[in-house]
């Protein structure tokens, strides 16, 4: 936690300690009288405080509550089953070298891999990414996901939960603007054309993250027009105005108030995509935790893809928890989210 809190609030001494602190390999359990120096064991009381009259000084929207809830949840991931012989014939016939090594990350024990474990602090946005020596889920291929399986056998299935179009649904909802459950239908029946869903997933792309300059495949009058529709749609002038707001000089935030370290970034494409990806961020880990909580010791979380979550599940409570996920997220702040659920 004081490494987070070393770079959101720039403590400078704090960021001193971490020197020492990621030399050991479990710092939750350290004893930090045993590993400092002198010169800075001396101080460590009084700074401590002064860290703390910062953070309350600074984290108005008490962020870092949240934090300790993501902590929880994660800390709750259980080591996934591997299907040995699946696992063993991908290993034989992969070819790329890059691929081969994640796999092997997920060699087995006993029948099971290691938890996967995250860092919450890793990107600017807060995405997870995976530490070194975990399980590297992120970027295993989908194709080579066949190595999972559920750990009560036939009596189990595992479940992929995940949002439907979160982060162009949190750009909507953040500017407190209602939005169909298929937002890119939403957007197609007022362009008087035929297109495709897909060419309307190409100009959010285009207008929330920059990444194309017109629509590839469409005429440049078309591409134009959806273009200027979907920039109505998501208001992005609004967003910027929002995305962009600095705090103290040191930092913007999210919807949730997670400090965006980003103050040098000027193109108005990132600083937006920062400030929903972080928001979304927030959202899935929310939901998330409070799913584990609500179904615990009834379910196995395994592991979180981004805004998607793998678990395991004893058939005598699928139809429970089948039930209830298909209910949705009604985010206390936000509203209605869609969530869908299907065997994984």
């Amino acid at each position: 936690m004081e490494n987070l809190l070393s770079k959101i609030f720039d403590i400078e001494k704090i960021q001193e300690y971490d020197k020492y602190i990621k030399m050991f390999s479990n710092p939750d359990n350290l004893d930090i009288n045993n590993i400092l120096p002198d010169s800075i064991l001396e101080n460590y009381t009084e700074d401590c405080k002064t860290l703390m009259n910062e953070i309350e000084r600074l984290d108005i929207d008490d962020y870092c509550k949240l934090i300790y809830k993501y902590k929880e949840f994660l800390d709750s991931l259980q080591e996934i089953k591997i299907n040995a012989i699946a696992y063993k014939a991908f290993c034989e016939v992969e070819s790329n070298e890059t691929i081969l090594s994640t796999l092997r990350s997920f060699k087995p024990i006993k029948g099971f891999t290691n938890k996967v474990d995250y860092n919450l602090n890793g990107t600017i946005t807060g995405r997870l990414i995976v530490n070194k020596n975990s399980p590297k889920v992120l970027t295993l291929p989908s194709r080579c996901r066949k190595i999972f399986e559920s750990s009560y056998g036939n009596e189990g299935k595992l479940y992929n939960i995940d949002f439907v179009s979160l982060e162009p649904r949190v750009a909507r909802k953040v500017l407190n603007k209602k939005c169909e459950n298929d937002i890119y239908e939403e957007i197609k029946k007022d362009l008087d054309m035929i297109i495709d869903r897909s060419v309307i997933k190409k100009a959010i792309i285009s207008v929330l993250y920059g990444k194309y300059s017109d629509i590839e495949g469409i005429s440049k009058e078309k591409s134009n027009i959806i273009l200027k529709r979907v920039n109505e749609y998501f208001s992005v002038l609004e967003l910027y105005e929002i995305a962009k707001t600095t705090y103290h000089n040191k930092f913007r935030k999210n919807f949730y108030g997670r400090p965006i370290l980003n103050l040098n970034e000027e193109k108005t494409n990132k600083i937006i995509n920062n400030f929903i990806q972080s928001t979304a961020v927030d959202i899935s880990l929310i939901y998330f935790s409070n799913i584990a909580s609500l179904f615990k010791d009834k379910i196995r979380p395994l592991f979180v893809l981004h805004d998607a979550f793998v678990v395991d599940v004893h058939n005598d409570y699928a139809q429970e928890f089948i039930s209830e996920v298909k209910k949705g997220f009604i985010c206390q702040k936000l509203g209605y989210f869609p969530v869908e659920i299907k065997e994984y």
